[in-house]
């Protein structure tokens, strides 16, 4: 689709006949724009708008200046310039006005809504979200994109309700609303970002269990590999409400939901999620220690393991692991080596082993190679070598088959286990 408009604008004689080149710039802009991944991809595209909206001025065209005004200022908000984001944002509303559908106007409406939300003019943001809300409820027929603006504008509203400590009910009866319209795929981060924000006030009126389960749901919607920072953001405050909670099966519990958003959270992108995210797992590791003084961090790991059922166990060692794969080798063997020490010293030890063996196959030969290392060195130190290496034996040849059999024995005996 990019490279067709792309040919289609080059194809495009500026000289002869601008607007036929100014919308075919606009089509392509805004196709970039849907793709862009990365705050430089939106270079192009934000240049080529420009262009375009200098030849469709306001004045000339303000049907056309409005609507490459929603483009851009979406593409603002994505950069990170709020400000930049709502001169268009507010342009696009007041040039569309009585000149497009209802729909078309009530959608601007809503980006703008948004847009003010974000440079912190709720009132305002709240008016421009009962527009839109008030004008999408009112078509008879609604499309499908009628019907996602409408779920978008609602969303808005209850956000917006929420954050000026608006009337609970009103703002849950808008965030369920969006989760009853969003019944579809193009509706999923809507519909997850509505259970996070249900989360977000159940957690506030100190509904502990019932704010956990909405977070739950919202960050099984908003998938890491989809939605990473709207997943980050659900971790985290799965992790502060675990923290609220205060027992150490708790606190074990927030130190992993902390630990995963850390992972996912970007260091240029995200720093301040960071530093709170971060400053969050310091006070719950000490929390930990304060309540545990002769547990170590993995300990509190390897005890977390044996208190959750199979699912969450397999869930746990994929985050855990997945957490080391990006760190420094001495790094990431290191910790891999405090896990381990926990993990053997425990009589439950074979079970986990039979757990964490096939989870190993499914990461990188440097984490599966590091990881074997540390196992063969925890069990080098402990007192119980023989029986563990009997498990460890046990363990797999029960899970492993073939070649990954012969492969890890291989990588074990390599960094000199001696097979019983």
């Amino acid at each position: 689709m990019v490279a067709e408009l792309r040919q289609a604008l080059e194809a495009c004689n500026p000289a002869s006949n601008r607007d036929e080149w100014a919308y075919a710039a606009f089509r392509l802009g805004t196709a970039l724009a849907e793709t862009a991944g990365s705050i430089e991809a939106f270079q192009e595209p934000i240049k080529l708008l420009g262009e375009a909206s200098r030849v469709f001025s306001a004045d000339r065209a303000p049907v056309e200046h409005g609507r490459i005004a929603t483009v851009l200022g979406s593409c603002f908000r994505r950069v990170g310039k709020p400000d930049t984001a709502l001169s268009h944002m507010e342009a696009a509303a007041r040039l569309l006005r009585s000149r497009v559908s209802m729909a078309e106007h009530a959608a601007a409406e809503s980006n703008l809504a948004t847009a003010l939300m974000e440079s912190g003019n709720l009132n305002d943001a709240l008016i421009h979200a009962e527009i839109a809300v008030h004008e999408l409820s009112k078509i008879q027929s609604p499309t499908d994109v009628d019907e996602r603006s409408l779920i978008a504008a609602l969303f808005n509203r209850g956000l917006i309700r929420q954050s000026l400590g608006g009337d609970p009910d009103e703002v849950l009866a808008d965030f369920r609303l969006v989760i009853e319209l969003g019944s579809g795929d193009d509706a999923i981060l809507q519909r997850g970002m509505a259970h996070h924000a249900i989360g977000v006030s159940h957690k506030a009126h100190k509904l502990h269990a019932e704010g956990l389960r909405e977070f739950a749901l919202a960050s099984s919607l908003l998938s890491p590999a989809s939605f990473p920072l709207q997943h980050a953001i659900c971790r985290f405050n799965m992790g502060i409400t675990y923290e609220e909670l205060g027992t150490p099966p708790d606190l074990r519990l927030a130190l992993r939901e902390l630990s995963v958003a850390l992972t996912i959270f970007d260091q240029r992108l995200h720093a301040s999620q960071r530093s709170v995210t971060l400053e969050a797992r310091t006070r719950v590791i000490d929390a930990l220690v304060a309540s545990s003084p002769k547990m170590t961090i993995s300990d509190h790991q390897v005890q977390m393991l044996l208190e959750s059922d199979a699912d969450s166990q397999l869930m746990m060692l994929r985050e855990i692991l997945g957490g080391l794969e990006s760190l420094p080798q001495d790094v990431r063997s290191g910790v891999l080596l405090d896990l381990f020490d926990s993990m053997v010293a425990i009589k439950e030890s074979k079970k986990l082993l039979s757990i964490m063996i096939p989870v190993l196959m499914e990461f990188p030969d440097a984490v599966l190679s590091d990881a074997l290392s540390a196992l063969v060195a925890a069990l080098r130190e402990h007192s119980r070598q023989v029986e563990i290496s009997r498990d460890l034996d046990d363990v797999v040849h029960a899970v492993l088959h073939g070649p990954q059999r012969v492969r890890v024995r291989d990588i074990l005996e390599y960094f000199g286990w001696q097979r019983p």
